[in-house]
Order: structure tokens, then C-alpha cells, then sequence
């Protein structure tokens, strides 16, 4: 291109970049860059030096309003992450080398923290000291007040560790998303790109690197971590061993605590990452402390197994996501970002207008109270469509983005303000093949309709008064959706489009389904406020309106046809105790922190979840058999694997998988006010040595055994080729050695009816559980026992597996019988008569159900797990599921 050429080109070019046309997010100064690279090169810049705009645009509606997307140019297509930038870089992170300029992003209103003056700083100030710059920052930043979420990119990570841990009186921070960050340290000094700055600063690494003098003065000192020469990097390294809690005499319990604080902490390893290395630093996997021959994987890591910041306790607590995307350091697709980003920069709350201040703030203080995350799902494009995009639509989007949100899949709550309760109600009633909505608060809900406009003179609210039930104002005019004039009953119940659908009053059309679908709630808690001049009448919150045809007298909820005949199923949740009517102060909408803490957070606290001990999670039947008591208990689950799955229930000593359940358990704060459990076949006994062995855990409220071999097995099935039954076959001879017991778990349970000497001295686990010794009967393991609420025993009628099946209900042969010998039921055991576990206790309070169910071993329909199970399990506590390999 000639010069002339040139200048043409870009005073045409100048046209278009007006200063009063720049957007930081969709039209910023590398946006110009990119058309002139594309001009002059046919090449685009590279995709990290607008990274953080691209980033921002994939969550605008999170964005503050002053910057979200509008009609401006479209984004380039491409987004590539690296972490090399210039100083004046509007949107950007970390850079591609580990000394880069530092920012940390605020998830909710995506702001950018700028650390010193760029890259000269990112290269020779030190870590702490970045630490405490942006410490101050964050502290000085209002809209952080009530916590936010980091993206940090290599280097940068470290500074955003430093944060969470070392800052003082910060605000917390939510999820933490790191991109290739060498938290484990560098064993060898990374590649440097070209420039002044970046070869100064390499070179000065090359020479003694635990020197005051390097310390001080190079950021990336502070995370070189040469294997071999471990002591020297404890005794002289600045930050690394402070933040890794390494130095055994100056663990800080307090940064640990930070640490473990996180809802989420997404590990994102570049698999070709020549930077990093090695590049599953970017996980907390190292070498040994002696040298290179050996890399040990995170779970190997002491600092994993130690637990010296709280990750392992974190990775216990299912918060960790270890992911692995291709490309060399930083280099991330736009789809890796949507995948493994985006979602944790969202909240998990319905209501309209995300990008509301008001709205991101409330939303934020419900994640803090409830210590559980939230997100605001946008419908449309915010305020606007809240207003003109019909109610119907606006629930079929939500439907669908809720469908798409795979950390809903097993059941959510709701939190919904004004107008957005009807959307809703819409995705509660209407929705098919949804995940069920567990608990649903509803604030200032207009649910019986509006019978009035208050406070609008404009053209739309005229339109709306005299033409309300016209196609045109139905189609396009939410609002329109949910007004009710009482006098006007017979044009509503005709011509509405919402409204009389989503409460079933249409006689003729009333369906069941949605009627169904609302009864299943476990809570539905209706706040009215007391001085409401937007909700006419403000007993619409509650249900209450007029009666049809007259302005006079306002019925409560409990004298409206609605109710009384049951059209949506509210007198059947009322019924149940599972409607909250409340009332507070203030106008529409202004709610007191201290309502929301009473009213609001306790039914945010439950997360869904599927869980059991031992076997295998991922089995599809106990997966499957998690998810139904889910769905039907209204309540989350978890599943905890102990171990490997199968290989470990059959070769993992009962007492060691009964610890790790132990330590799991209590590391879960969601079970810390206590819990119930669900348990399948030998699974049973961890369980009970859950109960009974685990100090200082939360407690077991109610104990649901299914198939349990609570008093032993005395034979090998018949017939039977499981690999379950294989094991015992080969052992059975020699089931009381010290080799079988400590590495076999049925062994732990084995109780042969004629060798009742051998059983007790030798048997590793039952006699313990049991309390059958007699001189080591344990008081303890009985009053834990015995503080259930419910134990519910369920045996198979047809159990070919369990011999004898009544050993499911504590029922076993005499001491020293054969196996012909008839079967003693529990209540002539010894076990029971003595009482010796509190079994006989729980059974004179009345507090242990015998079920029998026809099947095979673990063969439950359906219809016994409703009746037998689930109510169980409806109680403000998680339920646990066991399954083992029989």
C-alpha cells in the first residue's frame, strides 16, 4: 500500500472511530488496532490483547448498564488468551510470560485492577507488594463489598492467591477461575519474550535467584522452586512458601481458612504449555523436593495430602474443577471459555434486569447469607423486554437457559421479586422435562393479579387501562399479562393471556400437570409488603384479591375459589405446612437485611447433589436411585466415593473406608447441622461405622438400610459369579487371617455361626460395630446409635445374596449352629435382648421399622422407595446413598 494509499485509508477509517462512538467492551482502541492489522497484514492482532473485552461480552448482562453491549460494532470472532500486553491496554489480564503486567477481574461488574504501571512492574516489583496494592484496590472498591469473583492468568494467579489469603477485612471472593497459574512454583526459568524490560529481567534470574537482592527486586523469584535445592528455596523465598503454607513452623491456619472459603476454584492446565514448567504447576502438581526424576500429580503433592491451604479439603468438598484444555500457555478458545469460565462469573437467582445494580447486589447478599451460589438469568434484553416481551415468552426462555444449565440439573431454588414471580411460576408449572424447583420465596409477587396501575399517566399505562384485553396489548405488553379487573371477570377469563392459564381458573381447562408440578414444592414462602402501592391489592403477594364482579370486600387467600377449590394445589401445600405467609415492613420491595436473613436465606441453604459411600458414583443404578430420592424428597443428596469404586469395596479394609468416610463427612459444611443416610447392602457397614466410630461429626438424623449385612453373613451365596462372591470363595477358608482381614473388606463381616471364637478374637470389623466383645463394649458407639431419630431396616424377601436375608433386620443363627439351623429373629439376639448397640432402645421408642419388600438383593420398586424411603428423608438435612459390589 502506497503512502497515499494509506492516508486515505485511515482518514476513512477515522469516520468511523469517533471519539464519542468508543465502547469499552465492543468498540475500544484494539478494535481499531485489528481492522488496521487486517488492512495492512491480513493478519488479525493477536486474540489476548482484547481478551477481557471478549470476555465481558460473553456475560453482558452482568455487566454495569454505564457499559453493557448496545447498538455498537460486533466483537471479533476470535478470542485467543496470552498473557504479553502493553501498559495502555484497556481489557486485558496477565502476560504470556510469567513477568506481565497484573489484573484481577470482579466476576459480577468486570472490573480491572491495574497493578503498578504495567509491565515494568509485573517484572520488578515484588509479589507482596502487588498483593498489598491490590489488597488496598479491592478494599476501596464498593461494588465488591459483598464479595466478587477472579480471573487470573499466570502470574497473575499469584497475586489473586495473595489476595484471598493475606488480605485483612476484604470482602470474600466467590469462585476463583486460574488460567495456566504456576501455584506450585517454576523449576526452570520460563521463555521471554522479546523487549528491554523482559531480557533485564530474565537475566537478573539467571543469577543467584535466593538472594535478598533477586528477591526483592523480581516478581518471579518469588515462585522459582528448584527441586534439589528445597531448604535454600523455605529459608530465602519471599512469597511461594507463604502462600503454600510450606514452612512447617509458619502454617497460618487463617490463610487456609481463606482458602477453603471459595465456592468454586476452576484449575484450567494448558496441556502444551512451554512456560509453565512443569505446566501441572497450573494444578499444584511439582517434582519431588531431591530433583527432577519424579513428578507427582496434586493428590500426591504434601501439600495436597497435608492439606496445608485447604485444597485437599476443598477437592473433598467437590469445589475443585481440575481442567485441561489444549494449546500452548494461555492459549484458550472462545467454547473453552464459555465451558469452563463463564459459568462461574453468573449467579444462580431468577428475577429480570440482571445488569441492575440493585438487582447484582441482592442477588450477592443472598449467595453471602446462604453460602450457596446464585445466578440472575437474563430474559431478553433486560428492563426493556421485561416490559414489552409477553410473560408467556418470557417463561419459555427461561424454561430453555434453565434446561441448558447442566449445575441445575439435579433441582434449584428460586428467589423471585415483583413481576419476575410470574416468569417463575411459568418455569415452575409449565416447563416439561425441567429440573424440579425445590424451595421457591417469593418477594411482592402480584400471583392473584393487579386490579389497578398506580402512579402512571403515560400512553403505555392509558393503553394499558382501557385496551388491556385486546390481542395487541396482550402480545406486547407484559403487565398486560397479569391484570385483573374484578369487574370485568368474563373479558379477563376470554381474553388474557397468562394469567388465568398459570392459576388454572379457566373451568374447562384446568390441568392437572400444572397443578402437580406446583404441589411438589417443599416450601413456597410468599413476603407481602405492608406499605405496597405497586401490587394493587398488596394481598395479591399472599393470593388474596376481590371477589369476581366486585371491587369489595378483599378475600384473603384462604376465602378465594382459588384456594378453596384447590385450583393449582396452594391449599394442598398450605395443608402440609409448607406455605410461609409473611409480612413485612416497607414499600414494594424494600426489604430489611434482616427479613431477608429470617425469610429468604434459610431456604437457600440446601445444594443439590447426588451421593453414597463406596462402589462406584458414576454407576449408573445408584446414580439413577440418587436422583429419584432427589426428585421426590424435595431434598439434595451427595454421593462420596471412597476410594477407586469397585476395586476398593472389595480390597479396602471396611474400618479404612469407614475413616475416609469420616474425614469426607466432616469436611462438608453443608451436613454440619446434621444429616440422613440412605444405605445399600455392604455399604450398611461404613455407614454405621459412620455412626458410631466418627468423632466430632455432624449427626445422623434419620438411617435408611437397604439390604444390610448388619449381623453378619455366614455363607458364600449360591450360584452366585459377582466379583463380590468370587473374593469370598477364594478367602472363605482363611477369612479370620490377618492377610484376609487387612485386605479384604466382606471379611471384615464374615461371621461363621460355628466358629464364634475365631470370629470374635479375629474379625477386624462386625465384632467392634457390633459391640460384641464382652470386655470391650463401647458405651459411646451406643448412644450414638441410639440418638437416631428413625431407623428404618428393609430387607428382600427373595435375597439370595445375604445369607441369612434377616440379617438385614439384625436376625442371625445361635452361636455355634449350622447354617440349617432357623434363623433367630432379631429380637431373641443377644444383640437385641443385651442391647448391646441400642438396637432393643431405638426398638421400645418406637423408632426402627422392619419393612419387607418382594425382590432380589437391592431390587426396590419404585412405589416401596416412596412409601418406605423418601419420607425419611424430607427434612432440613442431605441424605446420603451406599451401594456396594455384591
Amino acid at each position: 500500500m502506497s503512502r497515499s494509499d494509506f492516508r486515505s485509508y485511515m482518514e476513512k477509517l477515522s469516520r468511523k472511530y469517533h471519539g464519542d462512538t468508543y465502547h469499552l467492551i465492543a468498540k475500544n482502541c484494539n478494535h481499531f488496532t485489528e481492522e488496521v492489522c487486517l488492512q495492512l497484514t491480513g493478519k488479525p492482532i493477536p486474540g489476548w490483547i482484547n481478551r477481557l473485552a471478549r470476555v465481558g461480552s460473553f456475560c453482558n448482562c452482568l455487566l454495569p448498564e454505564s457499559i453493557q453491549l448496545t447498538a455498537v460494532s460486533a466483537l471479533p470472532e476470535r478470542l485467543e488468551f496470552s498473557d504479553e500486553e502493553e501498559s495502555n491496554s484497556e481489557a486485558s489480564s496477565v502476560s504470556d510470560e510469567e513477568g506481565s503486567e497484573q489484573h484481577l477481574i470482579n466476576a459480577a461488574d468486570r472490573e480491572i485492577v491495574e497493578i503498578g504501571d504495567g509491565e515494568k512492574d509485573s517484572w520488578f516489583m515484588p509479589l507482596i507488594k502487588q498483593t498489598s496494592l491490590a489488597c488496598e484496590k479491592v478494599k476501596t472498591m464498593k461494588e465488591l463489598s459483598q464479595g466478587y469473583n477472579i480471573v487470573a492468568e499466570s502470574q497473575g494467579n499469584l497475586v489473586a492467591r495473595g489476595l484471598i489469603e493475606f488480605c485483612d477485612n476484604a470482602p470474600p471472593v466467590i469462585n476463583y477461575i486460574s488460567l495456566g497459574g504456576p501455584h506450585a512454583g517454576i523449576a526452570k526459568i520460563p521463555k521471554c519474550a522479546s523487549g528491554p524490560i523482559c531480557d533485564i529481567g530474565e537475566a537478573m534470574l539467571k543469577l543467584e535467584v535466593y538472594t535478598d537482592f533477586v528477591q526483592d527486586h523480581i516478581a518471579p523469584s518469588g515462585y522459582i522452586k528448584i527441586p534439589g535445592e528445597f531448604s535454600k528455596y523455605l529459608e530465602h523465598s519471599k512469597y511461594l512458601p507463604k502462600v503454600n503454607n510450606e514452612r512447617p513452623d509458619e502454617r497460618n491456619s487463617t490463610f487456609k481458612d481463606r482458602f477453603t472459603n471459595l465456592h468454586n476454584l476452576v484449575l484450567v492446565m494448558f496441556e502444551s504449555d512451554t512456560t509453565l514448567i512443569p505446566k501441572e504447576t497450573a494444578w499444584f502438581g511439582y517434582y519431588e523436593d531431591d530433583g527432577f526424576d519424579t513428578l507427582l500429580s496434586t493428590q500426591q503433592t504434601k501439600l495436597y495430602r497435608e492439606d496445608w491451604i485447604g485444597l485437599k479439603a476443598l477437592d473433598v468438598a467437590g469445589k475443585v474443577k481440575f481442567e485441561s484444555v489444549l494449546g500452548d500457555h494461555l492459549s484458550i478458545s472462545d467454547e473453552e471459555v464459555v465451558e469452563y469460565v463463564v459459568p462461574y462469573l453468573m449467579e444462580r437467582w431468577i428475577r429480570d434486569q440482571c445488569s441492575n445494580g440493585g438487582v447484582s447486589s441482592f442477588v450477592q447478599l443472598l449467595s453471602n447469607l446462604s453460602s450457596s451460589p446464585g445466578s440472575c438469568l437474563e430474559i431478553g434484553d433486560g428492563e426493556q423486554d421485561s416490559v414489552t416481551m409477553p410473560l408467556t415468552q418470557q417463561a419459555s426462555v427461561a424454561c430453555e437457559k434453565v434446561k441448558k444449565m447442566k449445575e441445575l440439573s439435579q433441582g434449584y431454588n428460586i428467589v423471585a421479586q415483583s413481576q419476575g414471580n410470574l416468569v417463575a411460576r411459568g418455569l415452575i408449572e409449565f416447563c416439561d422435562n425441567a429440573p424440579p424447583v425445590f424451595n421457591y420465596i417469593s418477594l411482592g409477587g402480584p400471583h392473584a393479579g393487579i386490579s389497578d396501575i398506580p402512579k402512571c399517566n403515560s400512553t403505555l399505562c392509558e393503553l394499558l387501562k382501557t385496551e388491556v384485553y385486546t390481542d395487541f396489548v396482550q402480545d406486547h405488553i407484559a403487565p398486560s399479562g397479569y391484570i385483573k379487573i374484578p369487574t370485568d371477570i368474563k373479558n379477563y377469563l376470554e381474553h388474557s393471556k397468562y394469567l388465568p392459564q398459570l392459576n388454572n381458573e379457566r373451568p374447562k381447562e384446568r390441568n392437572a400437570t400444572f397443578k402437580d408440578r406446583f404441589t411438589s414444592l417443599h416450601n413456597l414462602v410468599l413476603v407481602m409488603f405492608e406499605g405496597d402501592t405497586v401490587v394493587i391489592p398488596k394481598e395479591s403477594s399472599w393470593f388474596g384479591y376481590y371477589p369476581d364482579g366486585a371491587s369489595t370486600p378483599l378475600l384473603s387467600p384462604q376465602q378465594t375459589k382459588l384456594y378453596t377449590e384447590d385450583w393449582i394445589g396452594l391449599k394442598t401445600l398450605n395443608t402440609a405446612g409448607k406455605v410461609k405467609f409473611v409480612s413485612v415492613h416497607g414499600e414494594h420491595l424494600r426489604i430489611a437485611q434482616e427479613d431477608v436473613v429470617k425469610y429468604v436465606a434459610p431456604y437457600l441453604k440446601n445444594q443439590p447433589a447426588s451421593m453414597r459411600f463406596g462402589g462406584e458414583c458414576s454407576n449408573n443404578k445408584v446414580s439413577n436411585l440418587t436422583q429419584f430420592l432427589i426428585n421426590h424428597s424435595g431434598y439434595p443428596g451427595t454421593c462420596v466415593e471412597i476410594g477407586n469404586g469397585v476395586q476398593d469395596s472389595l480390597f479396602m479394609p471396611l474400618r479404612q473406608q469407614a475413616s475416609i468416610a469420616c474425614e469426607k463427612i466432616k469436611q462438608m459444611k453443608e451436613l454440619s447441622e446434621g444429616y440422613n443416610i440412605v444405605a445399600e447392602s455392604q455399604g450398611n457397614l461404613v455407614a454405621r461405622g459412620l455412626i458410631e466410630f466418627c468423632d466430632n461429626a455432624p449427626p445422623v438424623i434419620n438411617y435408611v438400610s437397604l439390604g444390610g449385612p448388619h449381623a453378619g453373613v455366614a455363607a458364600i451365596p449360591k450360584g452366585c459369579t459377582s466379583p463380590f462372591c468370587m473374593l469370598l470363595k477364594a478367602v472363605f477358608a482363611v477369612i479370620y487371617t490377618d492377610l484376609a482381614q487387612d485386605h479384604t473388606a466382606p471379611s471384615g463381616y464374615v461371621k461363621k455361626p460355628m466358629e464364634i471364637a475365631n470370629y470374635l478374637e479375629h474379625s477386624k470389623y462386625l465384632p467392634k460395630l457390633n459391640n460384641e466383645r464382652p470386655g470391650e463394649k463401647n458405651s459411646t458407639f451406643k448412644d450414638r446409635f441410639t440418638s437416631l431419630q428413625n431407623l428404618v431396616l428393609i430387607m428382600f424377601r427373595n435375597d439370595t445374596i445375604l445369607v441369612p436375608r434377616e440379617t438385614s433386620w439384625f436376625g442371625y443363627y445361635p452361636d455355634g449352629a449350622s447354617s440349617s439351623t432357623p434363623v433367630l429373629p432379631p429380637q431373641k439376639t443377644k444383640l437385641y435382648t443385651e442391647d448391646w448397640i441400642g438396637l432393643k432402645t431405638l426398638d421400645d421408642a418406637g423408632k426402627v421399622k422392619f419393612i419387607s419388600v418382594p425382590g432380589g438383593h437391592i431390587e426396590i420398586a419404585e412405589e416401596d422407595l416412596v412409601k418406605y424411603v423418601v419420607p425419611y428423608l424430607q427434612n432440613e438435612s442431605t441424605f446420603t446413598s451406599e451401594h456396594e459390589a455384591m
